[in-house]
């Protein structure tokens, strides 16, 4: 936020807006009392700044992780795409 005209209650409005979901441009500019243009330049930041931070933090090595599905279709609920059969459940049961 370094030579920046918004204000910092205006930032951190951006930051933490209220919905679960992402916000438009659109949707922020009122809330932060912007036209458009400027609300989609402080996203552009806001988010340029998140994936700057991200790529110093990649995992590596071994990663566990409990109860993860990543993307796909569920081996577990099919045991159709495995020519082993199902995959074995690891972990806490439900």
């Amino acid at each position: 936020m370094h030579h920046t005209q918004l204000s910092l209650r205006q930032w951190f409005m951006a930051m933490h807006p209220d919905t679960e979901r992402g916000i438009t441009a659109a949707e922020l500019a009122p809330k932060i009392e912007v036209r458009s243009t400027r609300a989609w330049y402080v996203l552009r930041r806001l988010r340029l700044a998140m994936s700057q931070r991200e790529e110093q933090y990649l995992l590596n090595g071994e990663v566990d992780g409990d109860d993860v599905f990543v993307g796909g279709v569920s081996l577990q609920a099919t045991g159709t795409l495995n020519p082993e059969g199902p995959l074995p459940h690891h972990g806490r049961s439900r």
